[in-house]
């Protein structure tokens, strides 16, 4: 397999993962980080075939990790593959009383 169709092919497992995570994301979120892995795979089928026999740029990997996590990224890298997960989660939402006024006059690290 050359460059060019290594970086689809981590594209595509890229994509796969995302969509993998669509029920527990949500379609908006999913659509969003979407969006730029759908467009850079475009512009990679778009190459001429002279040009898909490159080497790997060290600038897509970094492209990509602008995306999606760098540990997914890094992980493509190593294995050329990435497999969905589940995993169980809780999460909550609160309402804490004077929280934005609060928030208006602190650092962020103070906040955290």
């Amino acid at each position: 397999m050359d460059g060019c169709e290594e970086q689809i092919s981590q594209l595509r497992q890229a994509m796969a993962a995302q969509e993998a995570m669509r029920p527990t994301l949500g379609d908006a979120t999913i659509e969003l980080s979407l969006k730029p892995l759908r467009s850079l795979l475009d512009s990679l089928l778009a190459k001429p075939a002279d040009q898909n026999s490159q080497p790997p740029r060290p600038a897509l990997l970094a492209q990509l990790q602008s995306y999606i996590p760098k540990q997914l990224a890094e992980k493509i890298r190593a294995s050329g593959h990435v497999e969905g997960e589940r995993r169980q989660v809780t999460v909550i939402f609160a309402d804490v009383s004077g929280f934005t006024a609060l928030s208006e006059t602190l650092d962020p690290e103070e906040l955290a």
